[in-house]
């Protein structure tokens, strides 16, 4: 009878609880039915029938600790195989499509208030590839993510666009705090010195390109994008190493029944 209640046990709770509640279970049976506490009919060689009991407790005992691990292998393999899909192998931030999907979902729960987003590109990449080569800028890329992630709020999302290219929603900023982030984030890297794996450090920037939608509008995140790219082109062609805001789109309105 308690088979089944160990079996939905080894489903539901962690390797550990399941693996207590079995040793409770046939700690308490070895006990109980020794002493006559649980009513058995009469053996007739109680000695071997008594090693023949302990046998099917240890039996039992095996099989919910088995059902509990290779439950809690499908369980780790299976957010092994959602972090791959959902995100870069080699910076760690969300990929291209995760962030795209996890963004629009974000501005459909954040309607009724403002959002903001951050297109981020580090300036004069490809010299530090060549000068490095590509460990030096899988090195840069890296360290830029651990930096950026350290300036961001645990609801705030950030992804890896392409290449040296990045982005960051903002939910509930508006203009003025969104540039203030973007602009904390473009200090913080002008400011550090990243050290190469071959020796020395490189000094690098970025520019920013920022977009926001104000408190019920209807701006979907493709124009929410093609604004920030436009702001991110401006300050790379301003010079790099600069925030630029990008011009308001016009507030689409939402259908009417006639």
């Amino acid at each position: 009878m308690p088979i089944p209640a160990l079996l939905w046990c080894s489903l539901t709770y962690r390797t550990f609880t399941t693996s207590v509640l079995t040793m409770l279970l046939s700690v308490w049976l070895l006990i109980s039915i020794p002493a006559n506490l649980i009513p058995l009919p009469e053996l007739p060689d109680p000695l071997r029938s008594l090693d023949s009991l302990r046998l099917g407790i240890a039996l039992m005992a095996l099989c919910p600790l088995t059902v509990a691990s290779i439950n809690a292998a499908r369980v780790e393999l299976i957010e092994r195989l959602s972090r791959a899909a959902n995100h870069d192998s080699l910076t760690g931030a969300l990929s291209r499509g995760a962030f795209i999907e996890r963004s629009e979902a974000c501005l459909q729960a954040n309607r009724d208030q403002g959002t903001a987003l951050l297109m981020l590109d580090i300036d004069h990449f490809k010299n530090i590839n060549d000068r490095f080569g590509h460990a030096g800028g899988d090195a840069m890329l890296k360290e830029f993510v651990v930096l950026i992630s350290r300036l961001l709020r645990p609801a705030d999302l950030f992804g890896r666009m392409g290449g040296e290219e990045f982005a960051v929603v903002l939910p509930g900023l508006d203009m003025i705090a969104a540039t203030s982030v973007a602009e904390r984030i473009r200090q913080a890297l002008e400011m550090r010195a990243i050290e190469m794996p071959s020796g020395g450090e490189v000094w690098a920037t970025v520019s920013i390109g920022v977009a926001t939608r104000a408190p019920g509008e209807y701006t979907d995140f493709d124009d929410m994008m093609l604004a920030a790219d436009r702001a991110l082109y401006e300050a790379k062609e301003a010079g790099r190493n600069m925030v630029r805001v990008g011009a308001r789109q016009p507030e689409a309105t939402s259908p009417t029944l006639n």
